[in-house]
């Protein structure tokens, strides 16, 4: 059997940066049209090269498709964005981006011992500086 039809278009807004904070929220927007079907019913997954599986929201009925994602959603490094659009025939059009999320500092660590200190004993302090992953 041999079926006739088009693949879905896909169609990612690329992001004014493409490089983002890892605790920023990240909205990610894209175009989405088939020939075949209304694009409200085509199957939707963005996915992260890193992260996996990000969400399976459907397009509205004008074909847009957003992806919200909260600050940390995403792990630091280098990710392929890909948002894949399946027709009820089967056919895949695809569409993907890169960007790079940067990790946060941590925060830097001071200790004293004793804990608590008084005023007639020798105090120790020990500071651990902030680590930046990139």
């Amino acid at each position: 059997m041999v079926t006739i039809g088009s693949a879905p278009t896909v169609s990612i807004t690329p992001p004014s940066s493409t490089t983002i904070g890892q605790s920023n929220p990240m909205t990610f927007q894209a175009q989405i049209s088939d020939l075949d079907q209304p694009a409200n019913e085509l199957q939707l997954a963005w996915n992260s090269s890193i992260d996996g599986e990000l969400s399976t929201i459907s397009a509205d009925s004008t074909g847009e498709a957003i992806l919200n994602l909260s600050g940390f959603a995403l792990t630091h490094g280098a990710h392929i964005l890909t948002l894949m659009a399946t027709d009820e025939n089967g056919f895949i059009g695809s569409d993907q981006i890169s960007l790079e999320i940067n990790g946060g500092a941590t925060a830097p660590l001071v200790s004293l011992n004793p804990s608590p200190a008084t005023s007639i004993e020798d105090v120790h302090v020990t500071a651990f500086a902030s680590v930046d992953p990139e």
